[in-house]
């Protein structure tokens, strides 16, 4: 009989020289040829395990998966599953989706469903009333509480409208179709604001005729104090503008922060052309508004280093016609 003689290459060579086996399983000889053995992966003892007892009409076993149980072909196990139909369905809106989670208690059977709002992106166009908007003087209110998903609005009046232009109660202004006429927001709650007008002045009217005559011009006043209307003449306007700099320092602008009152002398003047029999000739006389007095004003500005500029400016404090030339 000839003896067979094993080595290091053919033991390699063989199927199962490097067998493992999975988990809960130990490798055991099955035939022990002397070059190629074979063996079998056979369960280890289970450790001991009863299956769930004192089930409810709503519960049932089922086996445990693998990610519950690493063991389960050699040891199988079970566990509680509530029946589907002993479960109440969601009651979540159509604006809410419902979240599952696991039951608060061990013994309770079914999951515990939770309403929760629909995404924003969703909501924008499930919710009927969420692009509401309102009318001049109506303001936009919530009328139903925040834990509801979807808002829903009621337009309050709360201020008075006219001409595109929102007034809050109790402000007052000149009407745009007749400065002599000044209107009112008031409210009597709880009706809505409405507008109440009047007469603005008891004052004597503007001689028209002597205004033009002395250089002057009528304009309408816009505040609700005073005559409706005024005879203008040369005289310091406020001229709101930005001061700006350039090349202040190398490099660096300077600016005001926000517009500076620049008065300027603004108004008409006595002009007047006639016959003159001496010189056989029309003369004319005219009149310019010009600057009568003004002060030094200091100006700060900022600049664009992050640092200051210190300067002074003219402010007009009186004007008067000059004669100038024709």
């Amino acid at each position: 009989m000839t003896a067979i003689e094993c080595n290091e290459e053919i033991l390699d060579q063989c199927p199962q020289a490097n067998k493992t086996c999975g988990f809960g399983k130990e490798k055991v000889l099955k035939d022990s040829h002397p070059c190629c053995p074979e063996y079998d992966c056979v369960c280890k003892e289970c450790r001991p395990y009863d299956p769930p007892t004192n089930l409810t009409q709503c519960q049932g076993l089922v086996w445990k998966p693998p990610h519950e149980n690493y063991n389960y072909e050699c040891c199988p196990e079970m566990k509680v599953k509530c029946k589907a139909s002993c479960c109440p369905p969601s009651t979540c809106g159509d604006y809410e989706d419902t979240i599952t989670t696991l039951p608060s208690h061990p013994t309770d059977c079914c999951p515990e469903l939770k309403c929760i709002c629909k995404s924003e992106v969703e909501l924008l166009g499930l919710c009927p009333q969420i692009n509401t908007t309102c009318d001049f003087g109506y303001e936009r209110i919530r009328s139903n509480t925040l834990d509801e998903c979807c808002p829903i609005y009621e337009c309050v009046c709360v201020a008075c409208a006219v001409d595109n232009i929102t007034y809050p109660v109790g402000s007052s202004w000149v009407a745009s179709y007749d400065p002599c006429i000044a209107q009112e927001c008031q409210q009597t709650p709880p009706d809505c604001p409405h507008v109440v007008a009047r007469d603005k002045y008891e004052c004597p009217p503007v001689d028209e005729e002597a205004c033009t005559k002395n250089g002057g011009f009528l304009v309408a006043n816009s505040s609700t104090s005073g005559c409706c209307s005024s005879c203008k003449t040369c005289s310091p306007s406020d001229k709101y503008e930005e001061v700006v700099l350039t090349e202040y320092r190398p490099g660096v602008n300077c600016s005001s922060v926000i517009d500076v009152n620049i008065p300027v002398c603004d108004g008409a003047c006595f002009t007047l052309t006639e016959y003159d029999l001496g010189v056989g000739n029309f003369t004319s006389s005219c009149q310019c508004c010009s600057v009568a007095a003004f002060i030094q004003q200091p100006l700060q500005l900022s600049c664009t280093d992050n640092g200051t500029a210190n300067i002074t400016f003219n402010y007009v404090t009186d004007c008067t016609c000059d004669v100038t030339k024709c």
